[in-house]
């Protein structure tokens, strides 16, 4: 028996495309489909493809799969403005509300930032049927491949746990890196300010416990992710439960790696007493007082407190501007050393009081009581992840 070919399937696919593409022709998606054909022909081993310049006439973005038999086509904005206008006829369509899932709640979310460029992609997969779903392009100017590689690896090992699945991860030549990864809602940091979804007490417990989960198992391979906060942890929906997923593995590092470098990276105001001490005591191998996997567990007390809270601890602003005195004392040494001393303690003695006067709520009181554990000034004395999921297993 002959293998099916995309055009044997071309009034699935017509059908499911048509209505999200509307200045589209029905000659356009058959043109797409030989030009997809003819690529799996040509390169039936090949990873990733982008086929954009192979057709100028749609001006539209494609990529094609040939060892996975996928076809990926681009969600422009102006499509996801139609599609954000038209949720109630998808959701009214068997094949585009499963496809589109809990995204006809709230509508697709289109992002541009600096460094990384965000865009939704339909993917039909063609097999003996048509399978398609919906997944993330990014895209990146990214100038040392080895930085991009390293980052990518540490995605593959934990490609199968609470991470944004990823797909494929292919780097070019003009130093441009496309990831094509899992389709997530939004990050839980828009989520909490911008009220987009209800999240409940349960839900909470849910998503620390999936982000404790993923930590446990970096943590056992001797790793750090080093930089855990709200923005980097991505919420979707499968059925009636909230799924999280732990992104952004850029400054993920083994700890021998830590033990020689000069900075640990991620994102400064969340880190602990001793990273900002680190810093702070010039010239001295202070390596032994770092208990690195606790830096994460100190982060990790941060989304509890933005889950918990509106308003921010006073000591926020005090590391703020510990970071500006420390970035001019770099610059001007001589001169600013004493406006860095002073910043130093004033966030040191602000913070310690609010850690010191922090009383440990009973068991039940979950979040709470897990922050206080998170939250302590000897790293040896926070909670370990491990702990937090066993913790939190009896709650979930």
């Amino acid at each position: 028996m002959d293998p099916v070919k995309p055009l044997d399937l071309f009034n699935e696919f017509y059908s499911l495309a048509s209505p999200l593409y509307p200045k589209l022709e029905e000659q356009d998606f058959k043109e797409i489909l030989n030009l997809f054909q003819r690529t799996l022909d040509k390169e039936s081993g090949a990873d990733l493809i982008d086929l954009t310049r192979m057709d100028t006439g749609l001006k539209r973005t494609f990529f094609a799969s040939p060892l996975q038999k996928k076809l990926y086509l681009s969600l422009k904005t102006k499509d996801i403005i139609w599609i954000n206008k038209g949720l109630s006829s998808i959701r009214s369509h068997p094949e585009l509300s499963k496809i589109f899932g809990f995204f006809t709640r709230i509508g697709l979310k289109y992002s541009k930032e600096t460094k990384k460029h965000f865009k939704p992609l339909l993917c039909f997969e063609f097999t003996d049927t048509l399978k398609t779903t919906l997944v993330a392009k990014i895209s990146r100017h990214a100038p040392v491949q080895e930085d991009i590689e390293r980052e990518m690896s540490h995605r593959w090992d934990y490609n199968k746990l609470s991470v944004p699945a990823l797909y494929h991860s292919h780097y070019y030549r003009d130093s441009k890196h496309i990831e094509i990864s899992q389709l997530m809602l939004d990050d839980l940091f828009n989520i909490i300010n911008e009220g987009k979804m209800q999240i409940t007490r349960f839900d909470k417990w849910k998503i620390l416990y999936q982000i404790a989960e993923v930590l446990t198992v970096i943590h056992e391979d001797m790793k750090i992710h080093g930089d855990v906060k709200t923005e980097n942890i991505f919420i979707c929906i499968k059925g009636v439960n909230v799924v999280a997923k732990l992104g952004d593995f850029e400054h993920c590092r083994e700890l021998q790696e830590l033990k020689i470098e000069n900075g640990i990276g991620g994102t400064f105001c969340y880190s602990p007493p001793e990273v900002f001490e680190k810093f702070f005591v010039a010239n001295t191998d202070n390596q032994q007082f770092i208990h690195f996997d606790a830096l994460d567990i100190w982060s990790f007390g941060w989304v509890i407190y933005r889950m918990l809270y509106d308003d921010e601890p006073e000591w926020l602003e005090d590391i703020e501007n510990y970071l500006a005195s420390y970035k001019e004392w770099t610059c001007k040494e001589d001169e600013s050393k004493e406006r860095l001393n002073e910043a130093y303690e004033q966030y040191r003695t602000n913070m310690e009081a609010h850690i010191n006067s922090m009383e440990e709520p009973p068991k039940s009181d979950v979040m709470r009581y897990l922050l206080w554990r998170c939250w302590k000034l000897d790293p040896k004395e926070r909670i370990t992840a491990k702990e937090i999921t066993t913790f939190l297993s009896r709650h979930v």
